[in-house]
């Protein structure tokens, strides 16, 4: 299975939450109980340290039977974390220890007016 591709953006200095629901070709939510997931952010991909990285269940919630993922990110993380362009890539774990990239893409941080 090929991982989806999307373009996030996060709005610096807002707390951040985000709903990913995993479904298969007929949009039928996939039971994701006893998964875990795991993001990851870089300014590029050959960076050997992620600018932001998130998981469950800190800060992605699994919610089972309806397929969904939820990122949620404080806004003092948001704060700290540089407007730009990003890469990112969104894998869950499987009980068994199969690991799935269900999303990749760009995600670009606007920067915050307001402070």
């Amino acid at each position: 299975m090929a991982s989806g591709k999307h373009a996030f953006v996060f709005e610096q200095g807002t707390t951040i939450e985000r709903v990913i629901t995993w479904s298969d070709l007929q949009g039928v939510p996939i039971d994701n109980t006893g998964y875990t997931a795991a993001m990851q952010i870089r300014k590029s991909h050959p960076n050997a340290v992620a600018d932001l990285s998130l998981g469950s269940p800190a800060d992605i919630t699994i919610g089972g039977a309806d397929g969904k993922f939820i990122i949620q990110v404080a806004s003092a993380v948001m704060i700290a974390l540089a407007a730009g362009r990003y890469v990112y890539d969104f894998e869950i774990t499987s009980p068994g220890g199969s690991v799935t990239r269900l999303l990749e893409g760009s995600l670009t941080v606007t920067p915050e007016v307001t402070r």
